[in-house]
């Protein structure tokens, strides 16, 4: 039993220090991609580069806790467990809790269950998030799976055969499916968190200022932000002939107009708008037009002085 308990420190000691030592690396890599968001992000918005400020450690959180998560725990942790001697009954439970931190690192399906509460005579519906129990059961499958590779590679190490007769071929190769499963499933969940953060997603913030819409775009420096004029809008994508649509929340913008302002200043509320996605609404046609006809105006003039010279 004590060197049961010995063998098991050394072991979690291991995984520990692979932990730390990813953590650190993922903080540079954080830092590095909090600062290629901020470049698309101002290229989508149409805001010049040299005001946006550069993105610290405060400001890469997002990504460095998408990092940790999926990776460190959903591919370094396992893949330092292989090593391991743990029984069954341990590492089953630090398998799934592994996978569970891994694939709620980014919901990318949600089952939302309302619920009404009356408050001062008004009736309010709440949102609730659904997916997680279904997540922990796949989670919690996935770390049957894993234990079947992990028993089979300890088998192979020791000289053995991968399987032996009908049962063990079934459960090598249910683990296989599993695992490949899992590995695909986390891949789609990382690119989709990647994407999220550093293109955005289908999340606005906004602040009414003087009656006007300005959506949050990103920050200009410690307290200053830049804002951009905007307009909520949903459109129809699809009618259907029951009388039913399908429609799309959007935030329209017109790209390369955004204003600087102190948002410690600012007497009204940020509201977080979850399913409008920013859209470029584009430049006026009239504006376009008389922008046109300003520079051949100047065109013509400077040509007429060239020939009267």
């Amino acid at each position: 039993m004590l060197d049961f308990i010995q063998n098991t420190l050394g072991d979690v000691g291991s995984v520990a220090s692979v932990l730390t030592i990813s953590v650190t690396l993922m903080g540079a890599a954080a830092l590095l991609l909090s600062n290629l968001a901020r470049y698309t992000q101002a290229k989508k918005f149409g805001i010049p580069i040299k005001a946006v400020s550069q993105a610290t450690m405060g400001d890469s959180a997002a990504i460095w806790i998408l990092l940790i998560r999926a990776l460190g725990f959903g591919v370094l942790i396992p893949l330092a467990m292989f090593s391991t001697s743990w029984s069954w009954w341990f590492l089953l439970p630090a398998a799934a809790i592994s996978f569970f931190f891994a694939l709620t690192s980014e919901l990318v399906s949600r089952i939302i269950r309302t619920k009404k509460n009356v408050f001062k005579g008004k009736t309010y519906i709440v949102e609730k998030e659904g997916m997680y129990k279904y997540i922990a059961v796949i989670s919690v499958l996935m770390s049957f799976a894993y234990w079947q590779m992990h028993s089979t590679y300890h088998v192979i190490y020791a000289g053995g055969r991968f399987a032996e007769g009908f049962l063990g071929h079934t459960r090598f190769f249910l683990g296989v499916i599993g695992m490949a499963i899992y590995a695909l499933l986390l891949a789609y969940i990382f690119y989709s968190g990647i994407k999220t953060i550093i293109f955005g997603g289908n999340e606005s913030m906004v602040v009414v200022i003087e009656d006007q819409k300005y959506l949050v775009a990103m920050r200009n420096s410690h307290y200053h932000w830049i804002l951009v004029p905007c307009e909520p809008d949903v459109v129809i994508l699809k009618q259907f002939k029951k009388g039913g649509y399908r429609s799309k929340y959007v935030m329209r913008f017109e790209k390369g107009t955004f204003i600087i302002r102190d948002m410690s200043t600012i007497n009204a509320s940020i509201k977080r708008m979850k399913y409008y996605a920013p859209v470029d609404m584009g430049v006026p046609e009239d504006e376009l037009v008389e922008e046109e006809e300003y520079l051949l105006g100047g065109k013509n003039k400077k040509q007429e002085t060239e020939n009267g010279k």
